[in-house]
């Protein structure tokens, strides 16, 4: 079986795909380079030993700790939000309360007329002994 490994170290299937991948690596688009895998077991199994042995392991490993370190810094860095401080509220204008009378649908107009009438109420209903 024959595999194309571009100066990057990533492998590939088809000499297309090796030869994009070295473009996408700044190298001309034949600088992969064409590797023979025996596809029986044995043979397989010495040339994975060979080619991909302890040493991979122990990158792996150092690369996945070194992953950790920075996500721990990473943390280590970040300070909590500080909640956004809450606006005071606004009491709107005589003017805006007419604008939003004058366009408003019929729902709104409804609910708006429900509460004056309710607040009504309440007012004389405060002012009667």
């Amino acid at each position: 079986m024959r595999l194309y490994r571009t100066p990057g170290g990533r492998w590939f299937g088809t000499q297309s795909g090796a030869g994009n991948a070295c473009v996408d690596e700044a190298q001309p688009r034949s600088a992969w380079t064409e590797i023979d895998v025996p596809t029986d077991k044995p043979g397989l199994l010495d040339w994975l030993h060979l080619n991909c042995g302890p040493a991979v392991v122990e990158a792996f490993r150092a690369e996945r700790e070194l992953d950790r370190l920075r996500e721990r810094e990473a943390v280590a860095r970040t300070t909590p939000a500080q909640p956004a401080p809450t606006p005071a509220p606004c009491r709107p204008s005589l003017t805006d309360v007419e604008a939003f009378i004058q366009s408003a649908d019929a729902y709104q107009l409804r609910s708006l007329f429900e509460n004056v009438v309710l607040r009504g109420r309440e007012l004389v209903g405060e002012a009667r002994p």
